[in-house]
């Protein structure tokens, strides 16, 4: 699964401010150890999987960071129902959304999501160096 930096779930209140707290967290627990460049594709990543969890997910949000071989994995639950898709519609400017999952499966190395055990879902990354 690779090394946990973060020690445990950071839970993030139902509010705006977690996506701005997320990237923060990250990029302390990553900072120095990753390629800035890798670092700043998690960040944006990171927005994208917090800001649709407040968007469509349930009020409970956790989030956890890990260190692999050469890179990052980010895990983000929500105790929402439902499961994330992308839209058809992603490439039309005029939407004011619907382009964070295109996004997601541009940038990251792989992706996914995962029912909860009860309920909810985390929907994850991996992000690797490509110089790796």
């Amino acid at each position: 699964m690779g090394e946990p930096i973060a020690g445990s779930a950071i839970h993030l209140a139902a509010e705006p401010i977690s996506v701005r707290q997320a990237r923060g967290v990250l990029r302390t627990l990553t900072g120095g150890k990753l390629p800035e460049s890798l670092v700043d594709d998690a960040q944006l990543l990171v927005s994208e999987l917090v800001t649709n969890a407040l968007r469509h997910g349930g009020p409970e949000i956790r989030m956890w960071i890990d260190l692999v071989d050469g890179g990052v994995r980010v895990r983000v639950y929500d105790s929402g129902a439902g499961r994330p898709a992308k839209t058809e519609q992603a490439d039309d400017p005029v939407l004011p959304s619907g382009r964070g999952l295109h996004m997601v499966d541009r940038v990251a190395t792989e992706w996914g999501v995962e029912d909860g055990p009860v309920a909810g879902k985390t929907v994850w990354f991996l992000l690797r160096d490509e110089q790796d």
